[in-house]
């Protein structure tokens, strides 16, 4: 059974990082003892009467308030108890590490933003990213089976790796995107958009058909017979 952790209200930065440091094992303690900090810190008004206040205050909330929002965020979307299919769109823009993450529980993640983002080995299966923005974005070893990324943007994503089994990309911008060693079996690319030299390449790839839309990989990439 888990143990919580009691956390002061009157700590400094410094002596949060000492308590993410010391109570590494609780997972749950340490994450909201950071975002307590940083939303106890960015809120609070320093006293005037005060001789020689603990921490600076005003330089502290100054750095951190428009940085909170977005992180409590991120911690609460990455938790399985808050991934539900109410909580669309996501919007993750500023270069956030979302590596690892696991998205397969929000069925309904349409018009939300991972620009730029990092999501490494994240898992999408099955989710609905319709009208996203996924441009820029590291999709290495990620897992998109039975994704629906109808009307994407794509532009500069990296699918290395990843496994888009039964994907559909139907009319998705996938321009300069990157599919080395990606498993499109069934994967529909109908009406997207692709560079010549990177359908070429899939082609060489394209098998299966979709079981969704009932269009075959290299009928959807117009591959020659």
């Amino acid at each position: 059974m888990t143990a919580f952790c009691t956390i002061p209200r009157n700590f400094c930065p410094g002596q949060h990082l000492a308590f993410l440091l010391t109570h590494r094992k609780c997972l749950v303690c340490a994450k909201m003892a950071f975002i307590f900090s940083i939303f106890h810190f960015a809120s609070v008004q320093p006293s005037a009467t005060a001789s020689t206040p603990r921490c600076n205050l005003e330089r502290i909330r100054a750095a951190v308030a428009p940085a909170a929002a977005a992180m409590m965020l991120s911690a609460a979307m990455l938790s399985p108890a808050h991934v539900s299919a109410q909580d669309a769109p996501l919007i993750f823009d500023h270069d956030q590490s979302l590596s690892g993450a696991d998205f397969s529980n929000r069925k309904d993640l349409r018009a939300s933003i991972f620009s730029k983002s990092n999501c490494k080995q994240a898992n999408f299966a099955g989710a609905d990213l319709t009208n996203a923005q996924l441009d820029d974005a590291n999709f290495i070893g990620a897992n998109f089976e039975d994704a629906t990324v109808v009307n994407a943007m794509a532009t500069n994503a990296k699918f290395q790796n990843s496994n888009l089994r039964n994907a559909d990309f139907t009319n998705a911008n996938l321009v300069s995107a990157s599919f080395e060693g990606a498993d499109i079996e069934g994967a529909d690319f109908s009406d997207s958009l692709l560079g010549k030299a990177t359908t070429l390449k899939l082609c060489k790839k394209a098998t299966g058909v979709n079981s969704k839309t009932g269009v075959p990989t290299a009928e959807s990439l117009m591959c020659p017979e």
